[in-house]
């Protein structure tokens, strides 16, 4: 409010969707430059157990077991009919699967987790944290001014950092089709460290975005898994409207070559 936002109704939560300069201003100046993204509301937990992986992977087409340490992947999360409940980002960090699903979809999400894998592993819920997002071919050079370290970080890896005696972690994948950093931080330090973000942006012509364009940024739909299939889509009637993510059917039992695990391939 403070910056001008115009707020709606999003799943539950108060959201940004323009401000001062209009969607068209922050369009481009996410291209040219750094945007700020406060993406609190989605869902982040963490998995632990040694057979966390295996369990998750039971519940994806993608491969959970040989993700190294450091590295991330994008993936869907399955009914056992094979529906797509969410799609979502994991890491594995060593002692843990990091998690991050979509905001209208966590509770269902997390429920889900804990209900087919919660005997194998821990499911643990971490609403404690906020979520912020710099993205933009800026982004990298306004974070590493706070961040030190941080510019090692390649394209679907992340690490833990810290700032002002916080503890951060933060992922490089780049969700709007731009270069771009995620941190995840203490929601006592959110606002801080947005200020601070701000502040830097400002610094290389940036100023804080909104959540409106990020299908527009990626140049596909919000959820390109779909695009790149192009399958006739069922919706069910089980997630309420305005959500981020439709149960759907995908046809002729395809989903993206790309994203299916090797090894259920070869199966």
């Amino acid at each position: 409010m403070e910056l001008g936002a115009r707020m709606v109704p999003f799943a539950g939560y108060s959201m940004p969707v323009q401000y001062r300069l209009g969607v068209m201003a922050e369009h481009l100046h996410t291209r040219q430059s750094a945007g700020l993204f406060d993406v609190s509301h989605m869902g982040q937990l963490k998995l632990v157990g040694p057979d966390a992986a295996a369990a998750f992977e039971s519940l994806m087409p993608v491969d959970v077991i040989d993700l190294p340490v450091g590295k991330q992947r994008y993936g869907l999360l399955l009914t056992d009919e094979g529906t797509v409940i969410d799609d979502l980002m994991f890491v594995n960090r060593g002692s843990d699967l990091f998690v991050i699903v979509n905001g209208a979809c966590k509770v269902g999400d997390i429920a889900h987790l804990q209900q087919k894998i919660g005997m194998r592993c821990d499911v643990i819920p971490m609403p404690e944290r906020a979520l912020l997002a710099l993205q933009g071919p800026l982004a990298v050079q306004a974070l590493q001014r706070l961040v030190p370290g941080v510019n090692r970080l390649v394209f679907m890896t992340g690490d833990s950092f810290s700032w002002h005696g916080g503890d951060l972690f933060i992922t490089r994948s780049g969700y709007t089709g731009e270069d771009g950093f995620e941190v995840s931080v203490q929601g006592e330090h959110a606002d801080a460290l947005a200020r601070a973000l701000l502040a830097h942006a400002a610094k290389v012509e940036g100023q804080g975005f909104d959540e409106d364009q990020l299908a527009f940024l990626r140049d596909e739909r919000a959820y390109f898994n779909l695009t790149l299939v192009e399958l006739p889509m069922r919706r069910s009637s089980a997630h309420a409207p305005g959500g981020d993510f439709a149960d759907t059917v995908l046809r002729n039992f395809l989903l993206a070559s790309w994203l299916k695990a090797s090894e259920k391939r070869r199966a």
